[in-house]
């Protein structure tokens, strides 16, 4: 008569059972010693609950037994006697996998009767766990013996494992649903479990062969015989991964097929030892650009995957084979040129693809290092500094030949295909990045060879180049090609500092070539003449191209001969070489009209004479020759700043000048006896006269007429005894000449006259 009898009947019935059976066990340790009658009481429990109350209830519904707690209680009690069974025997019932067999399966049971999702994983991670103790059990002897060769037998059997499992996916969605009608279950979802246990156990497997392939490339020698165990290992799990991607198509399943495929290699390698880790990565890497290549081809979704997946590992190997490098010992020249190669190659190949100009300059990086080894196939490295010059000469031409394949490319006409004009528009945008630095690499290069050659000289040491002189004449030929190089970009970009740096260059170029002549010798006049003719080369130049840099050039060159040369009084080398610099300077004013040349130039005339005017006072006692310089110096200063000076102090100034000029000029007439001395005198002040009237300068004309009346006064008044003969000719000859300009006078009065008064009125418009 109570309303939940059917349920206190479930309850209470499925609780005395189970307690009967536990008395007829008795109390002597049957329960412990026999865990199968209790899972068999377990099973009993829930195939009464499911099978026979129900039909029980539909034949006597007034003795109904509520059947929901039986199964349950069926759990509790198969747990109970796992627990029993652990008390007992330990860890053994954990790796006994019949037991973990019948647990997973009451677990596939209780979906019938639970909606919990955990169910389902419970069950696959039974069976999971029973096929692993199986291959524990089946593999103890191996490992009591610590015969790593059952590591192996226990991997292939899991992995076997594995497969099944995945085998499961296709047969549970083909017959799951009717197997869930039929048993009525609340859970059907074992797709996902199964996969998941699948990829876990082969995700171990993987971290135990990538420990595996590290043991073997480590100590090769301690592990012999198991690299064909790992091979077949790395086989077995590439085909399982490829499996799980069979039915899971997703990007963490690709990439771990890529990596067990990889570590398979990698095990393969190890146990061949053919070459080293470098070019193993390398090649493995050329494998996947190999792969990727159809998978860019094919519209299946699996292969876009695969080469989405790829990406990363493809743009890994070239990074781990230079690092493989830089660490693994003991590696091959040969191999290494190889692995460089390779990576050079794989990089070109993605910026080609992806149109990259990242990969384009991490190949030509690499190129770089690839030149630069090369050479070692034929010299030891203890011959490395002797290779900078013929390091200069290659990097100078292929700095011309990328300049070649820059002009090739940017001459050719548009494509059609837009990827393609793309890809070319990034191979030449790289080759104009990286081509200036290969001309600097170069430049370097050359300079660190001539640092090396001033060293061994230095320590008294004959610099002896790879080639010998050959050696040198690499040298000077990538010097001539830096200097191509160099006028080449002036013209093109016309910037100031490349004609600059063309100068600086041809400098260095001298300096070595003399260094190969004569040594760290002293400099000698051979050295200054050479700095003067490429002074006097530059001018020339800068005349035909009337370039500001060169000009700036050519003022400076005399200074760096003026450097060289030894200034003592009455010195030939200095006084020549201060002539051809002055001259030089004054033939730049008048080409430029400057004022700075001007000056440089009577400075160095004027320090020329000076190095000589001591010695021609102490021959000749001319000591007024201290004053001739400077005072023709000033009176061409005045005349060039006519212009900028006011009248009156330009007059001034010039008629001082002038004076102190024809001072000294005929200051010995009155204290030497020398006809030609009073000779002299007299055609300095015609020349004078003729000078102001050419010049029209008042100055000039006032004092060559002063200064010539003076001289004659002067002879007239002082005359010499045993010189009258001669100064009365010439005196005779001055006024015979006076006299015929008197009669061509009065001959041509009025026209004359007409002349002079116009002259009068010209006179003052004189400076």
């Amino acid at each position: 008569p109570i309303e939940n009898s059917a349920q206190l009947r479930g309850v209470g019935i499925a609780l005395l059972a189970t307690l009967c059976v536990a008395a007829l066990l008795g109390a002597d340790g049957a329960l412990h010693l026999s865990p199968w009658i209790v899972f068999s009481w377990a099973y009993s429990l829930w195939a009464i609950g499911n099978l026979v109350l129900p039909r029980f209830n539909v034949h006597f519904p007034q003795w109904a037994v509520a059947p929901e707690v039986w199964p349950w209680l069926g759990l509790l009690v198969l747990s109970g006697g796992l627990a029993g069974a652990f008390t007992t025997h330990s860890m053994a019932p954990a790796l006994s996998w019949s037991i973990i067999l019948v647990i997973a399966g009451y677990l596939f049971l209780m979906l019938r009767n639970s909606a919990w999702q955990g169910f389902p994983w419970l069950v696959v991670l039974a069976f999971t766990w029973a096929g692993i103790a199986f291959s524990v059990s089946h593999n103890i002897e191996h490992w009591q013996a610590f015969d790593i060769g059952g590591i192996g037998g226990m991997a292939i059997e899991t992995l076997v494992l594995a497969n099944l499992l995945l085998l499961g996916v296709p047969l549970w969605r083909r017959f799951g649903p009717m197997l869930t009608r039929v048993l009525n279950l609340q859970q059907s979802e074992l797709q996902i479990p199964l996969l998941v246990a699948a990829l876990g156990l082969c995700v171990v497997w993987l971290a135990a062969l990538s420990i595996w392939d590290i043991l073997l490339i480590l100590f090769p020698a301690a592990y012999p015989s198991y690299h064909g165990l790992a091979v077949v290992l790395g086989l077995v799990l590439t085909l399982s991964f490829a499996h799980v991607l069979k039915y899971w198509p997703t990007l963490l399943s690709t990439h771990l097929l890529v990596v067990s495929t990889f570590l398979t290699v990698l095990a393969a390698w190890g146990g061949m030892l053919v070459f080293h880790l470098p070019l193993a990565l390398a090649l493995w890497g050329g494998v996947l650009i190999t792969l990727s290549r159809p998978a860019n081809r094919q519209k299946d979704s699996l292969w876009q995957q695969l080469q989405v997946a790829l990406m990363p590992w493809l743009r890994a190997m070239p990074l781990g084979a230079l690092v493989a490098l830089v660490l693994v010992n003991k590696i091959s020249l040969l191999e290494e040129l190889v692995t460089l190669t390779l990576v050079i190659a794989m990089a070109v190949i993605f910026g080609w693809r992806y149109s990259s100009r990242l990969w384009y300059i991490g190949a030509a990086a690499v190129m770089v290092i690839l030149f630069h080894r090369v050479w070692f196939l034929w010299i030891s490295w203890d011959d490395a500094s002797r290779l900078l010059s013929w390091y200069a000469l290659q990097f100078t031409l292929m700095t011309w030949g990328l300049r070649r394949l820059i002009a090739l490319h940017q001459g050719r006409k548009a494509f059609e295909d837009a990827k393609q004009a793309e890809r070319l528009t990034a191979v030449t945008q790289v080759l104009v990045l990286i081509t200036p630095w290969i001309g600097v690499l170069a430049l370097v290069e050359w300079v660190l060879h001539g640092l090396m050659t001033i060293d061994l000289l230095l320590f008294g040491k004959v610099p002896q180049g790879l080639g010998g002189a050959w050696s040198a004449l690499a040298a000077l030929m990538a010097a001539l090609g830096l200097i191509g190089l160099g006028i080449q970009q002036a013209r093109l970009t016309q910037r100031h500092r490349w004609i600059y740096g063309v100068a600086l260059m041809i400098t260095l170029t001298g300096l070595y070539c003399r260094l190969q002549w004569v040594g760290l010798a002293p400099v000698t006049v051979w050295d200054t003449a050479a700095i003067i003719t490429a002074a006097y080369a530059l001018f020339i130049v800068q005349r035909l191209t009337l370039s500001q840099p060169m000009l700036h050039l050519t003022m400076l060159a005399p200074l760096f001969a003026l450097a060289t040369v030894p200034f003592q009084l009455g010195s030939v080398h200095a006084g020549l070489t201060l002539l051809a610099a002055g001259t030089l300077y004054l033939l730049a004013r008048r080409a430029t009209g400057m004022g700075t040349p001007m000056y440089l130039g009577i400075l160095a005339l004027n320090v020329s004479v000076y190095l000589w005017v001591p010695g021609w006072v102490e021959r000749y006692g001319l000591w007024q020759v201290y004053l001739i310089p400077v005072a023709i110096s000033v009176l061409w200063l005045l005349h060039a700043h006519r212009h900028e000076l006011k009248p009156n102090v330009l007059n001034g100034a010039r008629l001082g000048a002038l004076s102190i000029l024809y001072v000294a000029a005929t200051m010995d007439v009155f204290l030497q006896e020398s006809l030609g001395v009073f000779v002299l005198a007299l055609a300095l002040s015609i020349t004078g006269i003729i000078a102001g009237i050419a010049l029209r300068t008042r100055a000039f004309l006032y004092a060559g007429t002063t200064f010539l009346v003076l001289n004659v006064l002067g002879q007239v008044v002082q005359l010499y005894p045993e010189q009258r003969l001669g100064r009365a000719l010439v005196l005779m000859a001055v006024g015979a000449g006076i006299t015929g300009l008197m009669i061509w006078f009065n001959i041509k009065r009025e026209l004359l006259m007409q002349r002079i008064r116009i002259f009068r009125a010209d006179l003052e418009t004189w400076d």
